[in-house]
């Protein structure tokens, strides 16, 4: 999600003034997503165990422009891992990916502004079609020729955050949708039938979020952020403004 005030975080750059209306930064993102629970796209929740179960972890190369410390567009490349746990017919089933490339991009706007305190909204899109590197029925390792995966993520979210001193904690809530996709013969050996791919999506689309930013200087922003309910992850940034 990041703290509201990132699009006027870190206030100066250094080349451009800070009074230029348009700036540039470039940083670093990685994020752990340890649990995120599943089901079956369109089924019942109480139909699927808990033991269905998404975990993820990505590092990403960001660049953003903001305007007029108000505004912020950001697109994000790098590589993540992808491994999912779930029950297949009577089986338990094991797939990880491997660290293949993932892509993401989005904006902030910074609504309102008053005495310290910062209200903002954010909307973001991730994608990514990872390679499978193995699979497992039962502990038992299976084929993975003829398997594909496929997962992508949108989020909107709105946050509140208060400045004290060099230090920003923030709260806020996003609502997100999740879906994963795999194909694999596994599927129809157990289930029958000519469909060999299923798709999940996550359980619960909301999540509550608690972080905080730290400017140490005026042109370097470090934000760390931790999410629970909808999925249980941490995430870490880092930039620079030019």
């Amino acid at each position: 999600m990041g703290n509201p005030y990132l699009p006027e975080y870190p206030e100066t750059g250094i080349f451009l003034p800070s009074d230029f209306p348009v700036g540039v930064k470039a940083g670093y993102q990685g994020g752990l997503v340890y649990e995120r629970l599943m089901k079956i796209k369109g089924s019942s929740i109480s139909t699927i165990p808990k033991r269905e179960n998404l975990v993820y972890h990505q590092n990403l190369a960001m660049v953003s422009m903001v305007l007029y410390d108000r505004v912020e567009l950001y697109t994000g490349l790098g590589a993540g891992q992808f491994y999912k746990e779930g029950p297949v017919d009577l089986s338990i089933m094991h797939t990880m990916s491997h660290d293949n490339f993932v892509w993401e991009a989005g904006g902030r706007v910074l609504l309102i502004f008053w005495k310290g305190t910062a209200f903002g909204a954010s909307a973001g899109y991730q994608g990514a079609s990872p390679n499978m590197a193995w699979n497992t029925l039962n502990e038992a390792p299976t084929t993975t020729s003829h398997s594909k995966l496929n997962y992508s993520q949108w989020q909107v979210a709105l946050s509140l955050s208060h400045k004290l001193g060099f230090f920003s904690p923030y709260i806020g809530g996003t609502y997100s949708y999740v879906k994963y996709k795999i194909s694999s013969p596994v599927y129809t050996d157990l289930l029958g039938g000519d469909d060999h791919t299923k798709t999940y999506e996550n359980k619960q689309k909301i999540s509550l979020v608690v972080g905080a930013s730290i400017t140490a200087t005026e042109v370097i922003n470090l934000d760390i952020e931790a999410k629970t309910f909808g999925e249980k992850s941490v995430t870490v940034a880092g930039c620079i403004r030019f």
